[in-house]
């Protein structure tokens, strides 16, 4: 897939040919992203959500610290997903790669009014259009969705021009290309901020954008922007509604 059709500048090179992420942890005492799900778990509290779906589940060690309040379903496929059903065969797990060109099917999970969450996932994959046209299917039932991803700007300069250092990632979009995307993809975007990357690097340079669907109460999406300034800390873009 063409870099120019995912909203990146002409000449960006992506990786056509990346290593599988095995979401195991050699260290326990450093956590990527450490904002991002507590975040998550204020906006179900904010939307009234029970459920919260993760797309990209890896081996769930976010999402499994959830379990005491929350019912969940976690998304992936492979050694990540194996690993999930294996230590929580009492969940709902789908195993499923998330570039496959088909919705998936949660007939057998309440989706309504959830929180999806979608973190350090779409820089991944080669082609992340069939995972936003599930998302998209899924905010018709879902209240809100978390995307987080690296910021390449932030996180190597203006004039990175790919591929990225990680060799799992694909591709690494700014705070504008990703927004861009999420919205010509048919979501609902409420605003996009800046975060910490990682719990033992005071840098910010992670970005979270968070969408709204069909469920969201009204009163719900004008506190979104205040609750992700107290949480995450540094707005950098935010959606106005129209």
């Amino acid at each position: 897939m063409s870099a120019k059709n995912l909203f990146f500048p002409e000449g960006y090179v992506s990786r056509d040919k990346p290593t599988y992420f095995v979401d195991a942890q050699p260290n326990p005492e450093i956590v990527w992203q450490p904002r991002v799900y507590g975040f998550v778990v204020s906006l179900a509290r904010l939307t009234g959500s029970k459920m919260i779906v993760d797309v990209g589940c890896g081996h769930c060690g976010k999402l499994s610290e959830l379990m005491g309040e929350f019912d969940t379903v976690g998304i992936d496929f492979g050694e990540n997903i194996a690993f999930c059903m294996k230590q929580f065969p009492e969940r709902r797990w789908i195993n499923f790669d998330l570039e496959t060109p088909a919705l998936i099917d949660f007939s057998s999970a309440p989706v309504s009014g959830a929180t999806v969450v979608c973190s350090d996932v779409i820089e991944h994959l080669v082609d992340p259009r069939p995972m936003l046209a599930n998302i998209k299917a899924l905010m018709q039932s879902a209240a809100v969705a978390v995307f987080s991803t690296p910021d390449r700007c932030r996180t190597y300069g203006h004039e990175h021009g790919g591929p990225p250092e990680n060799a799992c990632h694909v591709r690494e979009w700014n705070t504008k290309e990703l927004t861009a995307l999420l919205a010509d993809s048919g979501l609902d975007i409420v605003g996009s901020w800046i975060t910490q990357s990682v719990n033992c690097w005071a840098k910010e340079a992670t970005v979270v954008a968070v969408c709204v669907g069909s469920t969201c109460p009204p009163a719900a999406r004008k506190q979104i922007g205040g609750l992700a300034l107290r949480e995450l800390r540094t707005v950098v873009e935010e959606v106005k509604d129209t």
